[in-house]
């Protein structure tokens, strides 16, 4: 081969690893599935001026609405006891690149089925996730009750994720609400 060649070939595999580069870092979300898809509209008048105004943004407020669906839950044994951790999103979360689509169905579609106040939404979400740690902690009641108040010592420490619709290395914001309740928003969004 000629030196020309190879140069040639060299400066193309620069340029197409430079685009592969450029796609994975891109922070275009590709199109969901139509099965996956839900729209939200909020209007405002004056939207200046409801933005300069914080809590009269609507649409800024939109964005942190929590979804009672958990978008990842994990459980874990340490010591012999079971615990559950689930990971709610915010809206702002939904619309970033950091989900898999699968997330999006019938029941996430459902909590947007009729319009609400944004206090409401929160109202809805604490009762739900609250109610949902109750049944879990029945159980997991229950269950230890029929090993032993101890827990059971022989059991291996582990974790077992049951539900995971975040995507790999995503730029997030994590917080707990309480232990086993967390939610999960874009970067900097509770700052």
């Amino acid at each position: 081969k000629s030196l020309m060649e190879i140069s040639y070939t060299k400066q193309h595999q620069k340029q197409k690893q430079k685009q592969q580069n450029k796609n994975q870092d891109s922070d275009a979300m590709g199109l969901f599935d139509e099965s996956h898809r839900f729209g939200v509209s909020v209007s405002s008048k004056m939207y200046f001026e409801d933005s300069r105004q914080g809590l009269e943004d609507r649409c800024k407020s939109m964005l942190n609405v929590l979804f009672q669906v958990p978008i990842l839950s994990l459980d874990y044994s340490v010591g012999g006891r079971c615990q559950t951790i689930n990971v709610y999103p915010t809206m702002q979360f939904l619309y970033s690149h950091h989900i898999r689509q699968e997330y999006i169905d019938d029941k996430v579609r459902s909590i947007f089925s009729e319009k609400r106040e944004f206090d409401e939404y929160f109202d809805i979400f604490i009762d739900t996730v609250k109610q949902r740690k109750q049944e879990i902690e029945q159980e997991q009641a229950i269950s230890e009750s029929a090993v032993g108040s101890e827990g059971h010592p022989s059991m291996q420490d582990s974790i077992q994720v049951n539900i995971n619709h975040v995507r790999q290395n995503p730029q997030y914001t994590i917080a707990a609400i309480e232990p086993g309740i967390y939610v999960i928003g874009m970067k900097d969004q509770f700052n």
